[in-house]
């Protein structure tokens, strides 16, 4: 698991992440991105990364829909209960046409 621990290291500290695999140096420069849904909990130990992911989707007029749960936690309790949320939200942001069924739809029957 090699690969492992090197992702592990890059998202929580340890090694710094090469520019040509850092998020907030890739954005910027980015072709035509589809909205992003972001969830983070106030109590999480990631929350500042996220404010600052989020910041810089705001300032460079990335569609991000942003969901803050009051002292939520980097644990499945949150995650779960906010699953129905982006459930819903991907079957809304996921329409290809007016009156075709949703992206998250089709692939539910097709599996």
């Amino acid at each position: 698991a090699p690969m492992f621990n090197r992702d592990w290291q890059l998202c929580f500290g340890g090694i710094q992440v090469p520019d040509a695999e850092n998020l907030l140096k890739l954005l910027p420069d980015a072709p035509t991105l589809p909205e992003f849904y972001h969830y983070c909990g106030t109590g999480d130990f990631l929350a500042e990364g996220n404010r600052t992911f989020c910041s810089l989707c705001h300032s460079l007029n990335i569609p991000l829909t942003s969901v803050w749960e009051e002292d939520g936690i980097h644990e499945w309790y949150y995650w779960d209960k906010q699953l129905p949320d982006l459930l819903n939200w991907l079957d809304s942001n996921t329409t290809s046409s007016p009156g075709s069924e949703s992206l998250l739809e089709s692939r539910l029957w097709d599996s």
